[in-house]
């Protein structure tokens, strides 16, 4: 049962505060089977001759009540730490591991799962886990006021338990049918989130044009909405169902005990009337206990999607994935033969290839790479770089085949500054002077508009233009001194101004300090610049211009 699994997963969770943890909630429990017993007693000593309750009930009484505030308040608090560290860990260890796929596995990763992974909403799992000392308690409670009736009438309180049995045992069935719609339920929520990106990143594009706008509502948000509330109130009719019959458990064995017993003549009154008022009387903590099952049944799926999503990222992890403590050096590369196939996606059109029968590069090369859109430049700096190794074909670093080094280590002989670059908050990962980092800052006309504290290694902002955030990246690249740079398209936001400093002063100076460098270019006024020139069409090499 996914309740109870998910219960133990609590407790397991809460290390070495789990004996406090159990123990409170069953301590709890038996202070309310003793309250029972406290009022029982005193009952009867008001209906007795004297119609007085004796002083000691009283201070019992009042004892049994502290201590009840007492363990449930110790129990709760640490359940609802067991809460907030089982999800935190969920959303970082998710988050790394992200981090550690492989970039094939990672473009292919739906960004709605990712995130609803993440961020998504989770407060139900705290709730259910503060609900879990109510729970151990409110069982404990049943125990006792079970061996309570068990001295008042064995056929009764096996009567009870046959009942409450009966009942669990139709509500298991339904919880498992409510857990199955939620499922279908998260499906619908994953394909309509994946709907709700066009809106969000697509917004310019649909504010200027209203026919899209209405087009795309129409065919995909509308429908795709409509399909998330049906399986929404598929999956909450279950849980309504469920709430109600655990509302209705109680009155079970009442109706058992009033209507069945007294008539079976294995009972008398006076003891059917005892056992229904203990019954009765364990109806708050029976209903503490109910209402944990539909919680925990939800934070059960949630938590049982988390980890199956954790479990996906570990099987495609990219094993190569540690820190470099040494930077290997550069002397050169080579390619032989080497082919990178895109995955077959819809099965009627072939697959993009590239094929690259040649390659070299030496190191304080300068290489402007050129063709068209869709020739495959792109994706040759990637496997490049190592970021999508070739399918097939040899790679040698400095002579040794890539087979006899991690992808780590050759994956640190690069610096890249891809179109779609992300700008982080600082230098993260590196330390440089910070005498350094203002000087190209300066370089870039970027000193008005972002600072760098050089104690936390923080960028002021990153709030900029298209130009000014490509600038920045640059940077950013810069100062990870790695040997070889790949930039793709870097100049294509800059000015005029801003596009000449790049090709005529900046490309010439990392080259003079032994960088190696391959730029993506369209702009035939700087080939002049390069060692080489080369073209790609269609994934092959068609031409090679040397320059001096």
């Amino acid at each position: 049962m996914e309740q109870l699994s998910f219960l133990l997963r609590l407790i397991r969770s809460s290390g070495e505060a789990r004996k406090v943890l159990f123990w409170s909630s069953v301590g709890a429990g038996a202070l309310q089977g003793l309250l029972l017993y406290v009022i029982s007693s005193s009952i009867e000593a008001l209906s007795g001759n004297n119609g007085t309750v004796p002083l000691r009930l009283f201070l019992l009484f009042v004892l049994c009540l502290a201590g009840l505030y007492k363990c449930l308040q110790v129990s709760m608090r640490i359940s609802s730490s067991v809460s907030r560290d089982l999800v935190t860990g969920f959303e970082v260890r998710i988050c790394e591991k992200i981090s550690q796929t492989s970039y094939a596995y990672f473009k292919r990763l739906d960004s709605g799962a990712i995130y609803e992974a993440i961020t998504g909403s989770k407060d139900i799992i705290n709730e259910s886990s503060i609900m879990l000392p109510i729970f151990i308690s409110g069982l404990t409670m049943l125990l006792c006021s079970l061996i309570f009736s068990l001295f008042i009438s064995v056929i009764g309180m096996l009567s009870v338990l046959v009942v409450m049995g009966g009942a669990a045992a139709v509500f298991f069935y339904s919880d498992k049918r409510f857990i199955q719609a939620l499922m279908v339920y998260r499906d619908a929520v994953t394909k309509f989130q994946g709907a709700l990106k066009d809106v969000v990143l697509g917004f310019t594009e649909l504010k200027m044009n209203e026919a899209r706008r209405l087009s795309l509502f129409d065919e995909l948000i509308r429908p795709f909405s409509g399909e998330v509330v049906s399986r929404r109130v598929l999956a909450d009719g279950h849980r309504v169902q469920n709430t109600v019959m655990y509302g209705l458990m109680v009155y079970f064995p009442v109706g058992a005990l009033l209507f069945i017993l007294p008539h079976s003549g294995l009972m008398n009154v006076e003891q059917c009337v005892k056992i229904v008022a203990i019954t009765l009387f364990s109806t708050i903590p029976l209903i503490g206990l109910l209402s944990f099952m539909p919680l925990a049944a939800r934070s059960a799926f949630i938590v049982r999607n988390l980890e199956n999503f954790e479990a996906k990222l570990d099987a495609e992890r990219d094993k190569d994935s540690v820190a470099v403590s040494v930077m290997p050096p550069f002397e050169e590369l080579r390619i032989e033969n080497a082919r990178y196939v895109y995955p077959d996606t819809n099965g009627s059109v072939k697959p993009f290839d590239l094929d690259v029968k040649h390659f070299s590069l030496k190191k304080g090369e300068l290489v402007i790479l050129c063709g068209g859109n869709g020739s495959g430049k792109s994706t040759f700096m990637r496997a490049l770089s190592g970021l999508e190794p070739f399918s097939e074909g040899d790679v040698f670093l400095n002579g040794q085949p890539l087979a006899a080094l991690s992808a780590a280590d050759y994956r640190a002989c690069f610096s890249v500054l891809f179109p779609d670059f992300h700008i982080f908050s600082g230098l993260f990962g590196i330390a440089p002077p910070a005498e350094r980092v203002h000087s190209l800052l300066q370089r870039m006309a970027l000193s008005g508009k972002v600072k760098y504290d050089a104690e936390t290694r923080r960028f002021s902002t990153t709030a900029l233009s298209s130009g000014q955030r490509k600038r920045l990246a640059l940077l950013c690249a810069i100062l990870e001194d790695r040997p070889v740079l790949l930039f793709d398209e870097v100049a294509a936001d800059f000015d005029h101004h801003f596009r000449e400093m790049f090709y005529r002063e900046l490309l010439p100076e990392l080259k003079r300090e032994g960088r190696t460098l391959v730029v993506i270019s369209h702009d035939n006024r700087y080939f002049s610049v390069a060692d080489r020139v080369m073209t790609l069409e269609y994934g092959r090499f068609v031409a090679s211009a040397v320059r001096h």
